[in-house]
């Protein structure tokens, strides 16, 4: 869903640029890379006080990004295609959503590791914490909050440490059972190996 808000928004912008004021986007919300640099092209754009159209911001990207082919492409398809300039609104908040999605995965992807290496809990506890409250500076001027959403998972992890043993089915190899801590109802889990492992 966001790679076709990425498309519409900036094609939006690029036919009506005076929008660009009201879309409050950063290049970091795009997830597509691509994306990312035509969308930073605009703001630069607009922040010299450039005039934007279809013939202009080509042109911009082309001595900018000359040897980048993929956006090119991308590019001429935006200014192919037909956008309505009045759901700009929407888009912005199905690129602001997927962005916090992305920076929610990768960090409890953080916590995660941090919570499976060794050393004191208070102290992954508050490497922890100190990850979800940058995540909370950021996320008010967008309007969300954490602490809801990884409060329950920290609880989690905290019961984890503290039973140090099997919160789940046992597989019968230690190794693993210290890794997952179990397997969990309804998991689906996959273990592969090269042959003659």
């Amino acid at each position: 869903m966001s790679n076709e808000a990425e498309i519409n928004i900036i094609g939006n912008m690029v036919r009506d640029s005076k929008q660009l004021i009201e879309v409050d986007l950063k290049p970091e919300d795009f997830l597509n890379h691509n994306h990312s640099l035509l969308w930073e092209g605009l703001l630069n754009m607009q922040a010299s006080n450039q005039f934007i159209d279809t013939t202009t911001f080509f042109d911009y990207i082309t001595k900018h990004h000359p040897e980048n082919t993929i956006i090119f492409d991308i590019l001429v398809e935006i200014l192919n295609s037909y956008f309505s300039a009045s759901n700009s609104d929407i888009y912005a908040k199905v690129i602001r959503r997927d962005s916090l999605s992305a920076e929610l995965t990768a960090m409890g992807q953080e916590i995660a590791l941090i919570g499976e290496s060794y050393g004191d809990f208070d102290e992954k506890l508050g490497k922890a914490q100190n990850l979800i409250n940058k995540f909370n500076e950021k996320g008010d001027s967008k309007e969300v909050g954490i602490n809801e959403e990884l409060g329950s998972y920290l609880d989690e992890l905290q019961r984890r440490m503290d039973n140090k043993g099997i919160d789940g089915l046992s597989t019968g190899f230690n190794d693993l059972d210290a890794r997952f801590y179990g397997f969990k109802p309804a998991d689906l889990v996959i273990l592969a190996g090269r042959p003659s492992m």
